[in-house]
């Protein structure tokens, strides 16, 4: 901020202060902490003028990183739904591989329930031809 000096009559402040009932000594006292503390904080048109255009500023660029923010989650969804798509194609890609999985399964086990059965009936009849001949004997 800019320090501005202000005319502070001092000695009107401590006559002032006198008339008042206030001890010579006390008044002087009170006129020059007046002046070296609450002149001093005191804020000028030109220090509102230069906060307002740093506001300023800061709004500008805050409109910049609104956009910002903006374009990425635009970004962001385009990619979210990217992988949704993915997804979806992953997941229907997977549920084809099960189907074409079950079904070389089943043929699979019904092969091999026809093997064990031609096998069985094999030695079914192995077995039949081995007890006549023993019945034969």
């Amino acid at each position: 901020m800019v320090n501005m000096v202000f005319a502070f009559d001092t000695l009107s402040y401590a006559r002032r202060l006198q008339e008042a009932g206030v001890p010579t000594q006390e008044a002087g006292a009170h006129a020059d902490a007046a002046r070296q503390f609450i002149m001093a904080e005191l804020v000028t048109k030109a220090d509102m003028e230069i906060v307002h255009q740093q506001f300023t500023a800061v709004h500008a660029e805050l409109g910049s990183v609104r956009e910002e923010v903006a374009s990425v989650r635009r970004e962001f969804r385009e990619d979210i739904a990217g992988v949704k798509r993915d997804l979806v194609e992953t997941k229907r890609d997977l549920q084809e591989s099960m189907l074409s999985l079950r079904r070389e399964m089943t043929a699979l086990i019904a092969n091999a329930e026809l093997r064990v059965t031609v096998r069985l009936g094999s030695l079914m009849a192995v077995g039949i031809g081995i007890l006549a001949a023993l019945i034969k004997l």
